[in-house]
């Protein structure tokens, strides 16, 4: 994984599901996620390990997690993650035409993991390791991925909670 950022990282301290749903729905949904105060909790502390100042491959892995929102559809992490790379970057994973070779086999295994977990198979681990990604790399990717997903299903499900009260 590759490391260079231009953006700051993250607020650790801000509730990334909060900055992202926004006030008036946060708001709405604020005793649900209280009744709850680990999985909260854990979900952001997961999010600052990916993205925070520490994180060693920070653009690499928000690249990642911008093309999983944009493969989902989820507009509100698009932007979310968007603000965090460099305009170029966010055009070329966006379109998925990055030119790094070991980004792009990462933003294919995004592919095949959010739109067809059922097809990554010991090939497509094969392809990531040829690419010249080292086993922490493909797993951290994946958990990654993993995550991203969770949040595009947690903000969805705020959103439907929201809309009816």
């Amino acid at each position: 994984m590759t490391r260079s950022s231009t953006q700051a990282p993250p607020n650790p301290t801000a509730d990334v599901l909060d900055r992202v749903i926004g006030a008036p729905l946060a708001d709405a949904v604020s005793p649900l996620r209280s009744a709850r105060p680990a999985v909260a909790e854990h979900t952001q502390r997961l999010h600052d390990a990916f993205f925070g100042a520490q994180s060693p491959h920070r653009e690499q892995l928000t690249a990642i997690a911008l093309r999983v929102t944009v493969l989902a559809a989820q507009p509100t992490l698009v932007e979310h993650y968007s603000a965090l790379l460099p305009p170029d970057l966010v055009a070329a994973v966006t379109a998925g035409t990055v030119d790094d070779p070991e980004l792009a086999a990462l933003l294919r295994h995004a592919e095949l993991l959010t739109l067809d977990p059922a097809a990554a198979t010991r090939e497509a681990i094969e392809s990531l390791r040829s690419a010249g990604l080292t086993e922490a790399a493909i797993v951290t990717a994946s958990q990654l991925i993993g995550y991203v997903n969770y949040q595009i299903r947690l903000v969805a499900g705020y959103t439907l909670i929201g809309e009816s009260v």
